[in-house]
C-alpha cells in the first residue's frame, strides 16, 4: 500500500511542478486617442473611454505562458481576441513571438453603444483544455446561422463560468514582478510605440488581468 501511495505521488509531482513554473510574458494595452495620444492601460480595474479612442494590445510569451485574451462586450457578446486558434499555443515558434491584436496597423475602434467592455487576460504554464473546448462549443454555434440564441447564451455563460472558475483556483498564486520593459527593435510604425509601452509580468504558475474600458 505506501509503495502505490508513493508511486501515486510521483505521478504528481511533474504536474504540480509545472503549474507552479514562473510565466514570463511582455504585454501592452494602449489606448489611441483621436489627437494621436497613446496611453498604456491596465494600472486599475477601470479606465475611461471616449469618442474616437482606439485600443490595440500588444503580447509577447517569453517563458512558460499559455495566453488567452477574451472581450465581452457591452452587447453582452463574448469574443476570443488570442489566441486565433488554440492550436497555435503548441507550435514550436509560439513562445518569443509578438502578436498585436488587432494584427498589423489596426486598433479596435468601440461602437456607440454605452456600457462596459471587459477584456479578461489570463496566463499560465499549463493550458486549459476545458476551456478551450467551451470556447469552441461557443464559437461553432454563433458561426452557425440557425444557432438557437438560448443554446449561444448558455454556451457563452459556461465560458465566462469557466474563465471565473480558473482564477478563483489561482487566485492565491503570486505575482513575481509588474515591472515597464524596453522591448522595441525591428519593428516601425504605431506598433513600435505600443511596444515601448509594455510591461513584463513575472508569475507563479498563472497571472489574470481583467480591464474594464466605460464609455
Amino acid at each position: 500500500m505506501r509503495a502505490a501511495v508513493f508511486a501515486s505521488v510521483l505521478a504528481l509531482l511533474p504536474l504540480y511542478a509545472e503549474s507552479n513554473s514562473e510565466v514570463v510574458f511582455n504585454w501592452a494595452f494602449v489606448k489611441q486617442t483621436p489627437s494621436g495620444d497613446l496611453q498604456a492601460l491596465g494600472s486599475s480595474g477601470v479606465s475611461q473611454i471616449g469618442p474616437g479612442d482606439q485600443v490595440k494590445i500588444f503580447l509577447e510569451p517569453v517563458q512558460n505562458a499559455f495566453i488567452y485574451v477574451f472581450l465581452h462586450d457591452a452587447q453582452n457578446e463574448l469574443h476570443l481576441l488570442f489566441p486565433r486558434r488554440f492550436e497555435d499555443l503548441g507550435n514550436r515558434d509560439y513562445t518569443g513571438q509578438k502578436y498585436y491584436l488587432p494584427e498589423g496597423e489596426d486598433w479596435f475602434v468601440l461602437d456607440e453603444t454605452q456600457g462596459v467592455e471587459k477584456f479578461q487576460l489570463l496566463a499560465s504554464a499549463e493550458r486549459f483544455p476545458k476551456l478551450e473546448a467551451l470556447s469552441k462549443t461557443y464559437l461553432d454555434l454563433k458561426e452557425k446561422p440557425k444557432s438557437p440564441q438560448d443554446g449561444i447564451r448558455i454556451a457563452m455563460q459556461k465560458v465566462l463560468e469557466e474563465i471565473t472558475r480558473i482564477r478563483q483556483q489561482h487566485s492565491k498564486l503570486v505575482v513575481l514582478a509588474e515591472k515597464p520593459v524596453s522591448i522595441a527593435g525591428g519593428v516601425r510604425g504605431q506598433n513600435a510605440v505600443v511596444e515601448e509601452l509594455a510591461i513584463e509580468i513575472r508569475a507563479q504558475g498563472f497571472y489574470s488581468k481583467t480591464i474594464r474600458l466605460e464609455h
